[in-house]
């Protein structure tokens, strides 16, 4: 036999509702209290509390028996089976609700558990912090800062994933074995995160202190400012400043660093009162200065359109010689030197009309030349041409007369090489009349082995000539760079020379041969 109590319904009730039940006479009124209090339990527009409706409901039960009218009995009775109903509706609806909210949480937690595994196996990528790099003094460190603030900022993602899920589970209705599990899974991954993170602002919260102070160390010594400018190190402290704003920093560390950047940048200012101070002071002796100077620039002017360009120049140059003995701030410097800038205006004008008549002059000459080097060309070829009219004595003067005006001219080496070229058939033809001259004389005076000597020794030396030309012409080919038109020309002239040694091999063979052929006989 089962000795436990039956559980007193009435016991789980607050007191506030018992106490307005026992104002209540008639069990009417009682029952119509207690459904009342049931469909305000099961509301829709707040969180159902099924454990104060089966309560009530259980207190409703024994009122039915009490003594009611039929039709009251009936009535009251269906409204309480309808709210039961309902209430079983809406408690199978939350349940499947709490079941997906909590098939969720589970695929967010194991996400985020899997993301932490990741990350201590060194596995998960942490992509680097975007700092502001307008600071020099910290150039070297910034790297290794933007690292250990990509790592952080990761950790806070983290977090952050962690927060949402703690804060999301505590207010989704869920059995307590099922909340207590989550909280404790959510809780180790939170022992992990947070010390972790911990750990790594106080790693990136002394780098970044260290470096200040060393930068502050550096450049402020025995209450002197060094190795920088005042307006510089204003804006490095800027830069500083805007590199701390964007790194987790423990409270400690930004005490201290605020402190110690606020002290640095009262010294700055310190300095720059002091300098704006001096430069009052200084800017009356920058007026008596320019004043100098612009006497001497009034001076001038009125004798500049008189003067050559070179005194001109010469003039302009001494005031700035001047300029740079006396002192004189930016601003007068600036203005002085665009007064004389409009001095100088006219005067380079003037330089470059000179020097277009030059340049016009020099494609004149040069136009000049060629044409007189074109002129000595045709006289070869027209000399050339009439060869056949012409005798040793004539063509030898033509010969002469020409290379007297090549001599006139100013040549490039290659032009003078191009007209040597273009003579060459002409001196190889005089060669030849003279030596058809040597041949064609009697059959006593071929004897004479002296006049046949004679013309071997001059074509031998001939052939001698062509050579060390060829020689000279493969040298300059294969040593220069020359362009391709140029090279083809090159080997044109080769290719002509070549020719004429073979024709000077032919000459020696046959004279050669005729020597032979007396000595023989």
């Amino acid at each position: 036999m089962n000795s436990e109590k039956p559980k007193d319904p009435v016991s789980s009730l607050d007191e506030k509702f018992l106490a307005q039940m026992q104002t209540l006479s008639t069990p009417e009124e009682k029952l119509r209290f207690c459904l009342d209090s049931m469909k305000e339990a099961i509301s829709q527009d707040k969180i159902p509390n099924f454990k104060q409706f089966w309560e009530v409901r259980r207190l409703c039960l024994p009122l039915f028996k009490e003594n009611l009218s039929s039709f009251v009995r009936s009535s009251l009775w269906n409204e309480f089976l309808e709210l039961t109903t309902e209430a079983r509706k809406l408690k199978e609806i939350l349940d499947e609700q709490s079941s997906f909210t909590l098939e969720q949480i589970d695929l967010a937690l194991t996400d985020l558990e899997k993301d932490i595994a990741l990350l201590q196996e060194n596995k998960l990528e942490v992509p680097r912090a975007k700092l502001p790099d307008e600071s020099r003094a910290l150039k070297e460190s910034l790297p290794h800062l933007a690292d250990l603030q990509g790592e952080i900022n990761l950790f806070n993602t983290l977090i952050a994933r962690q927060s949402s899920l703690r804060k999301e589970l505590m207010v989704t209705e869920m059995r307590i074995r099922h909340k207590n599990k989550f909280f404790r899974r959510i809780s180790k991954i939170g022992d992990f995160l947070f010390p972790k993170r911990k750990e790594i602002i106080q790693q990136i919260s002394e780098e970044f202190f260290a470096a200040v102070k060393s930068f502050v160390e550096n450049h402020f010594q025995n209450g002197e400012i060094l190795h920088a400018p005042y307006y510089a190190l204003k804006d490095e402290v800027k830069a500083i400043q805007s590199i701390g704003k964007n790194l987790n920093l423990n409270n400690k560390v930004f005490s201290e660093l605020r402190n110690l950047l606020s002290s640095f940048w009262d010294k700055l200012r310190d300095i720059e009162k002091d300098r704006k101070k001096e430069f009052t002071e200084k800017k009356a002796i920058f007026v008596e200065n320019k004043q100098k100077v612009q006497e001497l620039i009034d001076e001038l002017s009125p004798k500049l359109a008189d003067l050559t360009i070179q005194d001109a120049d010469s003039e302009i140059d001494k005031i700035f010689s001047f300029m740079k003995t006396v002192e004189l701030g930016k601003e007068e410097v600036r203005e002085l030197k665009k007064q004389l800038a409009q001095f100088k205006a006219p005067i380079e004008e003037k330089k470059k009309l000179e020097q277009e008549k030059r340049i016009q002059l020099e494609q004149e000459q040069q136009k000049k030349r060629l044409q007189e080097i074109e002129a000595v060309k045709q006289k070869i070829n027209e000399c050339f041409n009439k060869s056949g009219e012409l005798n040793v004595e004539s063509l030898q003067s033509e010969i002469k007369e020409i290379q007297s005006k090549i001599e006139t001219l100013t040549l490039s080496k290659f032009e003078k090489q191009t007209l040597d070229r273009s003579l060459k058939p002409l001196k190889d033809l005089l060669i030849d009349l003279k030596e058809k001259a040597l041949l064609n004389l009697s059959e006593d005076d071929l004897k004479s082995l002296d006049s046949l000597n004679q013309v071997l020794a001059e074509r031998k030396k001939r052939r001698q000539d062509i050579k060390n030309q060829l020689e000279i012409y493969r040298k300059e080919l294969g040593g220069s760079g020359f362009d391709f038109e140029k090279a083809m020309m090159y080997r044109e002239m080769i290719d002509t020379e070549k020719e004429r040694l073979e024709k000077v091999e032919e000459g020696i063979a046959e004279i050669e041969e005729k020597i032979s052929e007396i000595e023989g006989g």
